[in-house]
């Protein structure tokens, strides 16, 4: 009768079905409760909790986690996701990560992962409003803390990420290293407001930061290259090549680009910005496969060599 059963799939779940995993989930309980000072191990639990869908219980661990180690960037951002992701509470979220950057607000990861939440809640508002059809007036139940078609637009239009943008500046000094965080997680984010936020906010805030700094002028000269619309052009995908004609335009941009902080920079960080001009563009040569890239450069050293 039971070989028969399970021949035709019909065996029902038993104890033993679960048994493997109640046991590893059960020395994972003991170890975290013997070695509290094991982040790996608490991590590590967390991923096992995840693997068996155990949403209740990964929230768990992680607050236990957080609790025995209240300055580790890395538990606010894993259960922060946890809360964004699997339980749907941007909220909650929000309001622990606003609390790792009161003890640790000198730490750029937690920075970017506030942005990036802020910038997820915007988006997926966006698209809901947009399959509900609600294009200028608030929806019932949609907006968390949105009483006013005003307060709406602001947020929808970055206004959250600005503030966050502002904060992270103050406590971080405005770095090279603090912009290239900010600029690399909106460029690859999928949102219409990514084309303002670089160029209105990013950009602009670089450019009157560090105008004498090698690393600023490789970053806006990389825009034509990097920076793409969204959504993009039917038949185009996220990562996709230029086409030759887009290839063109951004090579003349990029030598502009490098042109003006070249005029602008002095000294070593001349010779920097001169050695990163050299990089970029040998790397961008070699990601092109006889494309205008390729050729423009093959043309200019042709001239360039001697006869």
């Amino acid at each position: 009768m039971r070989v028969d059963s399970a021949e035709k799939g019909e065996v029902q779940p038993s104890i033993s079905s679960f048994s493997l995993q109640r046991r590893a989930l059960n020395i994972f309980e003991r170890a975290t409760t013997k070695f509290k000072g094991d982040v790996g191990l608490w991590i590590q639990y967390s991923q096992v909790a995840k693997s068996q869908k155990a949403k209740k219980l990964i929230g768990r661990v992680l607050t236990d986690a957080l609790l025995h180690h209240p300055t580790n960037p890395t538990l606010y951002v894993l259960l922060s996701n946890h809360q964004l992701n699997d339980l749907l509470s941007p909220l909650s979220a929000r309001a622990l990560l606003q609390r790792g950057l009161r003890l640790l607000p000198n730490c750029l990861a937690l920075w970017t992962e506030y942005a990036k939440m802020e910038l997820v809640f915007i988006e997926r508002l966006r698209r809901r409003w947009a399959v509900l059809g609600v294009a200028g007036q608030a929806s019932e139940g949609a907006d968390e803390g949105m009483e006013s078609e005003e307060g709406r637009q602001v947020i929808m239009a970055g206004g959250i990420f600005k503030l966050v943008w502002e904060g992270a500046k103050a406590a971080l000094e405005a770095n090279a290293a603090v912009h290239q965080a900010f600029i690399d997680l909106v460029r690859a984010f999928p949102t219409p407001l990514r084309a303002s936020l670089l160029d209105d906010v990013l950009y602009p805030s670089l450019r009157a930061s560090l105008p004498d700094k090698a690393s600023t002028w490789s970053l806006l000269a990389q825009k034509a290259l990097v920076d793409r619309p969204y959504p993009l052009p039917e038949g185009v995908e996220e990562g996709s090549p230029l086409g030759p004609r887009e290839q063109v335009d951004a090579l003349k941009e990029l030598v502009a680009t490098y042109k003006a902080g070249l005029a602008v920079l002095e000294g070593r960080e001349r010779a920097r910005g001169a050695e990163e001009w050299a990089r970029l563009l040998d790397e961008w040569i070699g990601r092109t496969e006889e494309g205008p890239l390729v050729r423009t450069a093959s043309r200019s050293s042709s001239r360039g060599s001697p006869t």
